[in-house]
């Protein structure tokens, strides 16, 4: 009977405290919010935004329920809200235990507007008290009108500057075909998209207009701090040439923040892939700006940074020339830098991905690798490895060019007469200061124009630079006594 009776006596106790309990409802009380705005960046039309969050603080010493929590333009909104797992554009009865906070979270989706012009689309949170107190917290996006590719095989068209291309999944130049891309144009991958060129690839940007391919995050990632999506590499796959693509010629192109920029050829697949690249960057990249297997590649004025592999990647050999290129291993945000220039003359491969079990090495000639006033630098000790299967050729040269390491790479590198492979050559282990306008390895942060004290100063060939008279800021080389080497001469305040 006592245990009855104590029973009793705790369950008049959980009845008296829990009516007890005060929530404030119809009282005008204090909210706090994680922000007054919320912002995105170009939303792009029909695809949806990354989600923003908002936090809203009860800091009253009970809790309080929220009557009412809506869009202001209410079903009319291109944003949609989700309060503590409650979606929609208009939400009741919300809860925040004192002292406590909800999330709020925010999207939107723009529907095409059939004008090339970014749209301001706004519309605001709306939150009343007990009271009829309301407090709002604006939102604000631009909304961009796209062309947008999902998968698709591509026959022989043109890209116009008009509006930016958006590419989900793949898109695949075919057969035969002939994908031109005007100057000015952007385009755009999702997150593991990437572009495949089976047929010609035509890039014709200008240096007032390049042609842009990147990510398609233009926001910030929620790194602690917030890293702009600008700066992460590995965002999307890159560009990939099959052996069946020829004629491929890239101008003034800015390639960046995929996991390969370039990869051209594929191992032990008939044919050979053609690509002339001129006066472009490829950087920031997260397996390498360039990887090359048994092509044919000419580049100039080009710009390759960044790669955990080797910013530059030849293997199974192949045919290739560089001039005037800047080769820069530097690390970047996630990942660690490599070699600025691997080069062999085989390639070690899985034939079934992830089984290596099937792994084989895939043998080919590298009949030339020339490269001619090139810098090639970085943080590595050695910034070039070489590696040669006996049997196969392994023919190159360095003229005039910079490279980072020791004079041992001169006589360990696997030529029968190393002297007459590197003519001209400057080798250096100093830091990349001494060669470029700007290296923060801890912000990421690269300038690679060349200083006026650069090592890469009038030390280049003017033979070749007469055939390349202007360098990738459309500046003469061949101004004062001795052009520089790399993709940039040096000018006073540049």
């Amino acid at each position: 009977m006592n245990r009855i009776l104590g029973y009793l006596f705790a369950g008049c106790l959980i009845a008296y405290s829990c009516t007890e309990e005060e929530v404030l409802t119809d009282v005008d009380f204090d909210l706090r919010f994680s922000t007054d705005t919320v912002v995105f960046d170009t939303v792009f039309t029909t695809i949806g935004s990354a989600t923003k969050r908002v936090k809203i603080y009860n800091p009253n010493s009970k809790a309080v329920i929220i009557p009412h929590i809506y869009l202001a333009n209410q079903a009319s909104s291109a944003y949609v809200i989700n309060i503590d797992g409650l979606s929609g554009t208009s939400l009741k009865d919300v809860r925040i235990e004192a002292h406590d906070s909800v999330f709020g979270f925010v999207q939107v989706k723009i529907d095409p507007t059939q004008q090339n012009s970014p749209l301001l689309v706004e519309d605001s949170i709306v939150v009343e008290t007990g009271a009829g107190r309301m407090r709002s917290i604006k939102l604000i996006a631009w909304g961009q009108d796209v062309h947008l590719i999902r998968d698709s095989v591509l026959t022989t068209q043109t890209w116009i500057n008009d509006k930016p291309y958006v590419i989900y999944g793949a898109a695949i130049v075919d057969s035969n075909q002939v994908l031109t891309i005007d100057a000015g144009c952007t385009v755009y991958f999702h997150n593991k998209a990437w572009m495949g060129v089976y047929g010609t690839l035509v890039v014709n940007g200008t240096f007032d207009q390049p042609v842009t391919f990147r990510g398609d995050r233009l926001d910030k990632s929620n790194y602690a701090p917030p890293v702009s999506y600008d700066r992460i590499p590995g965002q999307w796959e890159g560009i990939r040439f099959a052996n069946s693509s020829t004629g491929n010629r890239i101008d003034y192109a800015i390639i960046r923040n995929a996991s390969f920029g370039i990869v051209a050829g594929i191992y032990n697949q008939p044919g050979r892939t053609e690509i002339e690249i001129s006066n472009s960057r490829i950087y920031n990249n997260y397996v390498s700006a360039l990887f090359a297997t048994g092509a044919y590649i000419k580049a100039w004025n080009c710009v390759l940074a960044q790669g955990e592999w080797s910013t530059l990647m030849i293997s199974q050999g192949g045919n290739y020339s560089f001039y005037h290129c800047t080769f820069a291993a530097y690390p970047s945000f996630g990942i660690k830098n490599g070699y600025a220039l691997y080069m062999s003359n085989y390639l070690v491969a899985d034939t079934v991905p992830g089984d290596d079990k099937t792994r084989k090495t895939f043998y080919g000639n590298l009949e030339k690798a020339e490269f001619g006033n090139c810098i090639l630098y970085g943080e590595v000790e050695t910034a070039v490895k070489m590696a040669a299967a006996s049997g196969y050729a392994f023919e190159f040269m360095f003229d005039h060019c910079l490279i980072k390491g020791t004079n041992d790479l001169i006589s360990t590198s696997p030529a029968n007469s190393p002297a007459d492979r590197f003519v001209r050559v400057k080798i250096s282990d100093k830091t990349g200061t001494s060669v470029f306008e700007k290296i923060d390895n801890n912000e990421y942060l690269y300038d690679f124009r060349i200083g006026k004290s650069s090592l890469a100063r009038e030390s280049g060939s003017r033979e070749i630079a007469e055939q390349y008279p202007q360098d990738l800021s459309g500046r003469s080389r061949l101004a004062d006594d001795a052009p520089d080497m790399g993709a940039y001469e040096y000018y006073p305040n540049q």
